[in-house]
């Protein structure tokens, strides 16, 4: 998948010729990659449009850019409350609110936005070596208000 031909490999290939792949998942025969840069590409089966690129041709024999719209969520607000670290995260994440800021309550939602983890109470970190590699999004409850900022489990 994703070097041009349509022949099954058991063993790892080098997809095309560049070398800023950041993170690559695979489901069933097609594969989603993200790039360095944020872009999110995707190659392989894409019979039902699993692909996500607005059709469904056959199969995607090289990566194809999937153009993906805004959540429409604004991390600046969370970040001038909140300084969560590091990103990407291993094992734990940290949570350290600033100016009297303090998360009463989290969520992190996989980006189906299925909830994988809560908790409430007063808490400044996060145990994440639990979840798959992947992005996250974290829900900090505070104060009244509620402060997202998305993550990267290594």
């Amino acid at each position: 998948m994703g070097n041009g031909t349509k022949h099954d490999s058991n063993i790892p290939l080098h997809v095309g010729a560049q070398t800023n792949w950041q993170f690559i998942a695979t489901k069933g025969r097609h594969v989603m990659a993200l790039k360095q840069d944020n872009t999110l590409w995707g190659f392989g089966a894409n019979f039902n449009g699993e692909i996500g690129n607005n059709n469904a041709t056959d199969n995607l024999t090289v990566p194809v850019k999937v153009v993906c719209t805004s959540l429409g969520l604004d991390d600046m607000d969370t970040k001038s409350h909140f300084i969560v670290y590091p990103n990407p995260v291993g094992d734990v994440l940290h949570l350290n609110g600033t100016n009297g800021f303090a998360a009463d309550k989290l969520l992190v939602m996989d980006m189906s936005g299925k909830t994988v983890i809560q908790k409430s109470g007063s808490t400044k970190q996060v145990d994440t070596y639990k979840l798959q590699p992947g992005m996250y999004l974290l829900e900090l409850y505070s104060n009244g208000s509620v402060f997202r900022i998305k993550f990267i489990k290594r």
